[in-house]
């Protein structure tokens, strides 16, 4: 997706009852600082291209999983909501 000059390549998006859902996908066991700048940065970039965001999240991996037979994905990876952190942030990446 580009934007203004900005542009990302989206881990998924995902079309929702209420618009896009936006998953940033990371090798980690938590959310840091800069994965939160990484989906605002993305969201900025999204809704210039006209598109309407209804979610944000970053998926990470859960660090209490324990394989115990077939791969279970839904205990695996651990999606957390970061729509109004993401919000929050929009004023200053206008700004830049």
């Amino acid at each position: 997706f580009e934007s203004n000059g900005a542009w990302f390549r989206a881990d998924i998006l995902h079309r929702g009852k209420n618009g896009w859902e936006l998953y940033e996908v990371k090798a980690t066991t938590g959310i840091k600082p800069l994965h939160l700048e990484d989906v605002a940065f993305q969201f900025h970039v999204l809704e210039g291209c006209g598109l309407e965001v209804s979610q944000v999240c970053v998926v990470h991996l859960n660090p209490q999983y324990i394989r115990r037979g077939p791969l279970e994905l839904g205990k695996l990876f651990q999606p957390v909501d970061c729509t109004r952190e993401v919000r929050r942030k929009q004023d200053d990446l206008r700004n830049r």
